[in-house]
This record gives structure tokens, sequence and C-alpha cells, in this order.
């Protein structure tokens, strides 16, 4: 089976229709940012996956236009981040309408949307990259930062709530050649001034984690050709000491850093390692699967369970991919099949469920997706008849998702449909 996440590769994001809303987040109470133990806001690729404990926010692009959804796990229902009833959620006017694709994330008591750096037809058109900032139910949005030209966040965002970092690249022109520059910088959420914590950082040296007032940061170096030395460090955003995790470089290790801890994943040996600041714990495994020649993709940690996929090949020239969880307190080995097909223009795509969150001791999954017909407004604003995908999403408990059983699920209602 492939991974959910490469169904947005696959698919185009269409609208079917707008419905008043079902219930919104209520708007934030504007506070002083307070610093706080630092943690992820986005994945360590920057990709966003922003679940809260209210609810769960995505930007999608539908009908040629961005917007942002809330999943309302009081509701169980998914809408458009928009609190006008009367609305159609099909111009700037609505407050879950942006102007392009973002990613989005909260910190404090608010969320931010990152714009990349996008190009124009002709250069004088370049975007800039920029943030933006608004309240938990979608109002008061506003400009927050803007880079100048050429200034990207290229990985993961982490936050302590007083301020964001990243790290910052700077690509330039330079004899001819293009040069791009590497650089750990802080964003203060009160002043909105940035500040450069690093300099001269590796092209691949990026937050992962944090742990109190340190950041962790993941570092791929290839020391000889063929061979990358890994590393994560530790770097106290307050006094600038970096002292060093863990470092290796055997490629059949799967890692990942979830918060505060790398966890290295080595079923040749049938052991998990996992390291903090304080030192690291060692967890040999029961039923761990054979790994040879395989590829481990360490994606979450939620409660005591660590979850992953194996993909090995499978003698024919392609690959197959399964999927597993690990307690962290017993070692035991789960095989995880829960999953679903698509069927586009006659080719299957099979997924496994994919894990987006955990609510009190539920996950938040997608779990499947149907084909609906829908109507589209053409380019001279005249209906046209489409077809298009729905994602199905589910509240399931944690305990029947490891054991395979989603008998027990709470489907989400879809009021604002995005179709892929």
């Amino acid at each position: 089976m492939k991974k959910t996440g490469l169904l947005f590769a696959l698919l185009l994001f269409v609208l079917a229709a707008c419905s008043p809303p079902a219930s919104a987040p209520p708007a934030a109470v504007t506070a002083t940012p307070s610093a706080q133990a630092i943690t992820m806001v986005t994945g360590p690729d920057g990709l966003s996956n922003c679940c809260t404990d209210s609810g769960y926010y995505k930007v999608e692009y539908s009908a040629g236009l961005a917007r942002v959804y809330y999943i309302d796990f009081a509701s169980q229902q998914r809408v458009v981040l928009c609190n006008r009833p009367e609305c159609t959620h099909t111009d700037a006017i609505c407050t879950g309408v942006i102007d392009r694709w973002a990613e989005i994330f909260k910190a404090g008591d608010k969320l931010y949307l990152y714009y990349p750096e996008i190009e124009a037809e002709h250069p004088d058109q370049t975007s800039c990259a920029r943030i933006e900032s608004m309240n938990l139910d979608g109002s008061g949005r506003e400009p927050f930062y803007s880079f100048d030209a050429n200034e990207s966040i290229p990985y993961g965002i982490a936050t302590d709530g007083a301020a964001l970092y990243f790290t910052k690249l700077i690509t330039e022109t330079e004899n001819g050649k293009i040069v791009q520059r590497y650089s750990l910088a802080k964003l203060d959420l009160t002043t909105r001034q940035l500040s450069v914590l690093k300099k001269n950082l590796l092209p691949i040296e990026a937050p992962v984690g944090g742990d109190g007032d340190c950041l962790l940061l993941k570092k791929i170096k290839e020391t000889q050709p063929g061979v990358l030395q890994h590393s994560v460090t530790a770097l106290n955003v307050n006094t600038g000491e970096e002292k060093a995790l863990a470092a290796w470089q055997d490629s059949r290790i799967g890692s990942a850093v979830f918060q505060t801890t790398l966890y290295q994943l080595d079923l040749q040996q049938s052991m998990l390692q996992m390291t903090t600041q304080t030192g690291t714990t060692t967890i040999h495994l029961q039923g761990a699967p054979a790994s040879v020649d395989a590829t481990l993709t360490l994606t979450g940690r939620w409660g005591d369970d660590l979850y992953f996929f194996v993909t090995s090949p499978d003698g024919a020239g392609s690959a197959k991919e399964y999927s597993y969880c690990i307690d962290c307190k017993t070692g035991a080995v789960l095989p995880l099949t829960l999953g679903y097909q698509l069927v586009i223009d006659g080719d299957v795509y099979p997924y496994y469920d994919s894990i987006l969150g955990k609510v009190g001791k539920d996950l938040l999954v997608i779990y499947g997706g149907k084909k609906v017909t829908f109507t589209a407004i053409g380019p001279g604003g005249e209906p046209v008849e489409q077809q298009g995908y729905e994602t199905s999403y589910a509240l399931i408990p944690q305990g029947d998702f490891n054991q395979n059983n989603d008998a027990n699920k709470k489907d989400i209602q879809i009021v604002d449909p995005v179709l892929y």
C-alpha cells in the first residue's frame, strides 16, 4: 500500500458546494506572547499538520481558490473557516479564502499562514514569501512579516510561544552562479523583528524538535561520495550553546525526532533507541518484521505508540509498503492493515489509513475517499459538471486502530467539501 499523503500529488483540488458553517473555533483573546517549551508547529519538511485540542486546520485548493478548512472536534464536522452564514466562500470577503496556497500552523493563541515565494511570468511580478496572522476563528487576518526577494523557509518551523524559529534560505547570483546561504533565524511574535541565531548552516540543517529552551537540529552532511553523516544537536536559543545528541551513518536505520526525542529504529538488530538530552533508552522489539533492503519511514508518535512504514522491494521491479506501530514501553510491534483503495481513471491506488493527530483517546485519520459529481464554475462563469474525489475523515479509538478495528469510528461530516 501507499501512504495517504501521496494522494495530494495525484488528484486535482476542486469544490463541490458551500454550506453555512456548522461551528467555528472561538476567537483568541489578544495577549502578549510568553516563552514556553519549544515545540515544532510544522513537520521537519515544512509541511503543516495543524491539529489542536479543539480542531484540525488545513489549507486546500478547490475550484481555483485556496481556502482554510477546519474540522471541529466537538461537532465532528468540517467547514470552511468562516463564521458568516450567508457566505459562499468564493471571494476575498470570506475569511476562509486566501490568495494562494500556504502552510498553516498555530503558535501561542494565534494561527499563522506561511506563503512560500512564487515566481510569476515576469520577474517584477514575483511574489515574495510572507507570513500572515489571524485569530483561531479566522477573523483578524493581517500581514505579519514579509521576506525579501529570494528569501524563504525551506524546512520546518518551531515556536516557544514568544518567537518562531526556522532555517532561512537566501538564494543569490554571484559571478553567474547561484549561491545559497542558510542561517537559523528567530522571528519575535511581539516585535515582529527577525534576528539570526546562527550563520553558515549546512544545506540540510533544520529544526526538527524542541526540549525546554533548546532547539533540536537535524544535520546531514556528505562526508565522502555516497556516504551521509546524520546528526542531531541541541541548541540553547538563549545562550547559543550547542551540544551533540547523536550521530550515525547507517542508512538502514530509520530515524526521526518527535518533539523532545530522537527515535532510531534498527529492524536488523530488532531494537529502538530513544535519545533525549538526559540520555538514551534502548527498547528490544518483539515481533519486528524482517528488513532486508528495506526503507524505514517513521511517521509519528501518539501516546505510547510509534508508527512507521517499511518499504521493501517485491522482486518484480517495484516495492511494497507495510505499516506498523511499536509500543514504546513494551517493544511490542503490531502490523497495521486498515486502508482503502481509490480507482482513478481505471487505475487502483491502495492507501493505508493516515493519522493526522490525536484527540483525547481517538486518532484523527483519513480512511477513504469517494468519487463524486459536482458543479464547478467555468471560465465564463457558466456552470460546468465535473467529477472529483472527496476525502473521508474519522475519529477512531487508538486502541481499536492498533488492532485494525474501525467498527467504532466516528465519521466527520463534510459540510463544506474539498474535492480532489
